[in-house]
């Protein structure tokens, strides 16, 4: 009896340390997936800053966000998310969850009397309600074998269920820049945490908080783990 007692508590020590070594090699796996992913990320929109030509941002990626039929008063009948001066020290600052990155066609055909858009990408959280976690998906519309100078509105619009190319970056992401400004009208009261924050007229901060776990969702308890992140870039125009 004392040698099975002995045994048992040896047993039930040996099974604690052995679960104990086996979640921590699971955190440490996600923490490493984690800083991949966010190193990933960062990288690929900090390529995609220096070599598009322009950058906009927009509330969302529902298509009343970016079809222009919902025009800030600063944005010249888009949907853009743009800085609004409220007076030259104290402009205010929007956010958005899609961000949209525009190749042209360079160099410009010399029978063009503007530059035409060859490629578009674009980031954006796709989540059901604004401020919760959802996917960040990526976007791409290849223009380049017949270069559009439609809008962008229009180009997304037009293309967004035929052309474009959807792929799933991150399985679940949250957003944490709170906007001063959306769709030209100052915010009041608590705003909903977006992904993508202007800084200034060249400058996007992209924060949020990304959860990692053996099943990609958000259990809420140790199985899931999440490190959040900011970076800044600063797109050509």
């Amino acid at each position: 009896m004392v040698a099975m007692t002995v045994s048992g508590i040896v047993m039930a020590g040996v099974m604690s340390f052995y679960i104990q070594s086996l979640k921590s090699m699971y955190a440490s796996d996600q923490r490493i997936k984690l800083a991949g992913q966010i190193n990933r990320f960062s990288n690929e929109l900090i390529v995609q800053a220096s070599r598009s030509n322009q950058f906009i941002l927009f509330k969302s990626a529902t298509p009343a966000d970016f079809d222009g039929t919902n025009p800030g008063p600063d944005a010249n009948n888009s949907d853009r998310q743009v800085m609004a001066d409220v007076d030259d020290a104290n402009p205010l600052h929007p956010a958005g969850d899609f961000v949209v990155f525009v190749y042209y066609e360079i160099p410009k055909p010399t029978n063009q009397t503007q530059h035409r858009v060859s490629k578009v990408e674009g980031y954006y959280l796709d989540t059901a309600q604004p401020g919760r976690p959802g996917r960040v998906r990526k976007v791409i519309i290849d223009l380049s074998a017949s270069p559009s100078t439609d809008s962008i509105e229009k180009i997304l619009t037009d293309n967004w269920s035929t052309r474009a190319v959807f792929t799933t970056y991150f399985p679940l992401v949250r957003g944490l820049a709170n906007p001063e400004i959306v769709d030209g009208t100052p915010v009041t009261g608590t705003p909903n945490p977006r992904l993508f924050y202007m800084s200034a007229s060249r400058n996007v901060i992209i924060t949020g908080q990304i959860y990692s776990s053996s099943q990609d969702i958000n259990t809420n308890d140790w199985r899931t783990y999440t490190n959040s992140f900011c970076f800044n870039i600063t797109p050509r125009t």
